[in-house]
């Protein structure tokens, strides 16, 4: 294990710069696409409560609170139906959303152990997005009297639209460290990948581990630059007149 180890990391370092080379591009293109290209969406919420009201009590008893929580699943199949959401569309016509659409994108949550329930929406414009979960939130609270025959829905709070919105997406820096995770798990498969399935002889190791027979001598692997150095000396010394020998 630690000759493979080994053997591994010094692959890798031999590679290292044609690794760093494939991160950097994948991050600096990562940064490019997503703060240049990708168009940022937005999120506006609201939160309604459901309060049945009591006949002939002060305040909300257990069983109560619990029936107001179990209704907020009826209330989300409420919501995202024809019967509201086609009510929104028509009264937003302007915004160019379908019924069907605005059924896709609202999303809607129940905060665990309250009857509190949390309608939010995306858009690429903020103000839009506004715009259109008010809207839901307010057709819901009128038409739940005529379909339930109770009036027990109060808005907690509406969206609100802000000069300098903060968008949800893209996150630019979680978008670059993913790209770089990715490509420096990519490199590193292929480069062991390549060197695994390379089967030439590479070192007087190679030639014991696959012959089995010592290696006497090796040649020097020769750079071009020191056969450049090599023929630079050779013409500084034949123009300097410097002695030959001959043998006979």
């Amino acid at each position: 294990m630690e000759f493979d180890l080994k053997f591994l990391l010094k692959i890798l370092k031999k590679k290292l710069g044609l690794i760093l080379l494939v991160v950097v591009i994948a991050g600096g293109f990562s940064f490019y696409w997503s703060k240049y290209q990708m168009k940022p969406v937005y999120e506006a919420s609201t939160k309604l409560i459901v309060n049945k009201a009591q006949e002939n009590a002060a305040m909300l008893d257990y069983n109560t609170v619990n029936l107001n929580i179990k209704l907020i699943d009826v209330y989300k199949e409420i919501i995202k139906s024809p019967a509201v959401m086609d009510i929104v569309a028509r009264q937003n016509s302007t915004l160019g959303y379908t019924s069907e659409q605005l059924i896709k994108k609202v999303q809607i949550s129940g905060i665990p152990q309250t009857p509190i329930m949390v309608m939010t929406f995306e858009d690429q414009s903020h103000e839009k997005a506004v715009t259109l979960i008010n809207s839901i939130a307010n057709v819901f609270q009128g038409q739940i009297p005529l379909i339930m025959k109770v009036d027990n829905v109060v808005i907690l709070n509406e969206a609100k639209s802000t000069d300098h919105p903060e968008a949800i997406s893209p996150q630019v820096y979680f978008n670059v460290a993913l790209a770089m995770t990715i490509a420096i798990i990519f490199m590193i498969s292929m480069v062991v990948l390549l060197e695994y399935l390379n089967d030439t002889v590479q070192s007087e190791e190679d030639i014991w581990s696959e012959l089995g027979i010592p290696t006497l001598t090796a040649i020097a692997k020769v750079r071009k630059k020191d056969i450049k150095a090599s023929r630079a000396l050779y013409t500084n010394t034949k123009v300097g007149g410097s002695s030959h020998v001959s043998v006979l």
